[in-house]
C-alpha cells in the first residue's frame, strides 16, 4: 500500500482501497474520522494500522486460484476497540462494483448502448446473446440500455465491434463519478445555523438536486416538489451519506453560506433525486435516469456536485438535451486545485462553479481553470454531517448548490433570462459582495 492523505475522510480512503483491490470493507458509517498519513510500499497489515489509528480491524484471507493458491485479503472488518467484531452494523464500502484500471471509474463488466428508435428489441437481444450478455435496465427516454457481460470480457473490443454494428447507434462504458467530498472545519467560534424558512414563492421555479438523497425531517414537506430514488425504484427516499441533504438545504435556501455582504435569501422547492450511493459514487446510467426525471418534473435548475476527469459522451448528450429544453445546469469544479477540467462541469452546456472563502477570497482547495465560469461562497454551517457530525463544511458542492438557489431566484424575476445573462448576474452578485 502507498498513500498520501491530508485530512481525508476515512470513508473516501476505504472506498478507493476497495475499488482498487476488490476487497470488501465492513465498517460502521458513524466511524469516519479525517486521516492524515503518508507512506509508501507498506504491507496491507502495516498500512491499515497507520490509516486506522485507534480503530481495531480484522483481515480475512482467501486462496486465489489465479495466483497458485496465494493468500490474498478478501474482507476487512473495522470496529471500535470497545466493540466485538460481530457488532459491525454496516457492510459494503462500495454499492457499485467499479474498475479503475483505465484511470477513471467504470462499472465492472458493464457497457451502455444506445439504439436507433426503429430497432426491434428482439434483434438487440439476439446480438447480445452472441456475447453472452444480458440487458440489466433500459432508459426509455434516451433509448440507452445498460448491458452486463461475463467476467473477463474485453469490453474495449466489444465497444469497437458494437459501434460498427448497424443495430447500435453508440456504445461506451458505464462510467463512475465521485461526490466532491466536503472539508469539515473545526472552530472554537460558535457560528449559529442560518435557517431561512420563509414562505415559498417559486413562481414555477424549482431546483433538482441530483445527489445522495434526502434524510427525512430535514426539509419541510412543502419544500419538496418531488423525489426519486434512481438506484432503487419505489424505495422511500433516504440519505445514508448526508451529502444530498446538505445540498438540498442549501439549494432550497434553508441554509445560507457563510459570507460577507448580502446575497438574496429565497426559498425554492427542490426535486430530491438519489443517484449517489452510500459511499459517494454514481454512474452514467443513474445520472441519465435522474436527468430525465428532473425534466419530467419541470425543474428549471439542476445542481450536480460530483465529477470525473474523464468525459462521457452519453452524459454530454443528456445535458445538452436538458439545456435545449431550458434546464439550467450547474456543476461543481471540484475540491482538488489541479487545474484539470472536471466533468460534467467542463461541458459547454453546464455552468461550472468554484468556491470562495467567507471573506470573498478564492478557496485554496477549489479547482480552477478556463472551464470555471464563476466562484461563489463555499462555506456553510450544516445541521447535518457528511458521514460525520454537524459543523462547518466547505467545498465546491456548497457553492454549486448556492448557485442553483441564486439562479432560481433570478429566474423568478427574469423568467426568460439566457444562460449568458445568468452567468453575468452571478458574477455581479459576487462582485457586489467582495471587499
Amino acid at each position: 500500500m502507498s498513500i498520501n492523505a491530508n485530512e481525508i475522510p476515512l470513508s473516501v480512503i476505504l472506498a478507493d482501497l476497495s475499488v482498487r483491490t476488490g476487497v470488501q470493507v465492513e465498517i460502521d458509517p458513524q466511524m469516519n474520522p479525517s486521516v492524515t498519513v503518508n507512506f509508501e510500499n507498506q504491507s496491507i497489515e502495516k498500512g491499515l494500522a497507520n490509516i486506522l489509528g485507534q480503530l481495531n480491524h480484522i483481515i480475512e484471507w482467501e486462496k486465489n486460484s489465479e495466483r497458485k493458491g496465494e493468500l490474498v485479503p478478501s474482507v476487512i472488518k473495522i470496529f471500535k476497540p470497545s466493540d466485538s467484531n460481530r457488532q459491525v452494523r454496516w457492510s459494503g464500502i462500495i454499492d457499485f462494483d467499479f474498475d479503475n484500471s483505465k484511470g477513471f471509474y467504470t462499472v465492472k463488466n458493464e457497457l451502455l448502448v444506445r439504439i436507433p428508435s426503429i430497432i426491434d428489441e428482439k434483434r438487440l437481444e439476439e446480438l447480445l446473446l452472441s456475447y453472452s450478455a444480458v440487458i440489466v435496465e433500459k432508459d426509455e427516454a434516451s433509448l440507452v440500455y445498460r448491458i452486463r457481460f461475463p467476467d473477463g470480457t474485453d469490453l474495449d473490443s466489444i465497444i469497437d465491434r458494437l459501434s460498427r454494428n448497424p443495430l447500435i447507434r453508440s456504445a461506451e462504458f458505464n462510467q463512475g463519478y465521485q461526490v466532491n467530498s466536503p472539508y469539515r472545519y473545526l472552530s472554537n467560534q460558535s457560528i449559529p445555523e442560518r435557517l431561512n424558512l420563509s414562505a415559498l414563492d417559486n413562481r414555477g421555479v424549482s431546483v433538482a438536486v441530483l445527489d445522495s438523497g434526502l434524510a427525512d425531517g430535514n426539509v419541510p414537506a412543502e419544500f419538496l416538489a418531488a423525489s426519486l430514488d434512481a438506484l432503487s425504484s419505489g424505495r422511500p427516499l433516504l440519505d445514508p451519506l448526508g451529502h444530498g441533504t446538505q445540498m438540498a438545504l442549501v439549494a432550497s435556501g434553508i441554509i445560507a453560506p457563510i459570507a460577507k455582504g448580502q446575497y438574496p435569501e429565497t426559498n425554492v422547492p427542490v426535486v430530491a433525486i438519489r443517484a449517489v450511493d452510500q459511499n459517494g459514487f454514481t454512474t452514467s446510467f443513474a445520472v441519465m435516469k435522474s436527468i430525465e426525471f428532473a425534466l419530467s418534473q419541470n425543474a428549471r435548475v439542476l445542481s450536480l456536485s460530483w465529477g470525473s476527469s474523464h468525459p462521457s459522451e452519453f452524459i454530454r448528450e443528456a445535458l445538452q438535451k436538458a439545456d435545449n429544453m431550458g434546464l439550467i445546469v450547474v456543476a461543481s469544479a471540484g475540491n482538488n486545485p489541479t487545474g484539470t477540467p472536471i466533468y460534467p462541469a467542463a461541458f459547454k452546456s453546464v455552468i461550472a462553479i468554484g468556491a470562495l472563502f467567507p471573506d470573498g477570497r478564492p478557496w485554496d482547495m477549489s479547482n480552477y481553470g478556463d472551464f470555471v465560469d464563476v466562484s461563489l461562497p463555499g462555506f456553510a454551517q450544516m445541521p447535518v454531517g457528511y458521514q460525520s457530525d454537524p459543523g462547518i463544511y466547505a467545498g465546491t458542492s456548497i457553492s454549486t448548490a448556492f448557485g442553483a438557489n441564486l439562479i432560481a431566484d433570478f429566474l423568478m424575476k427574469n423568467p426568460g433570462a439566457s444562460k449568458r445573462q445568468i452567468i453575468t448576474y452571478l458574477k455581479s452578485a459576487v462582485q457586489g459582495n467582495t471587499p
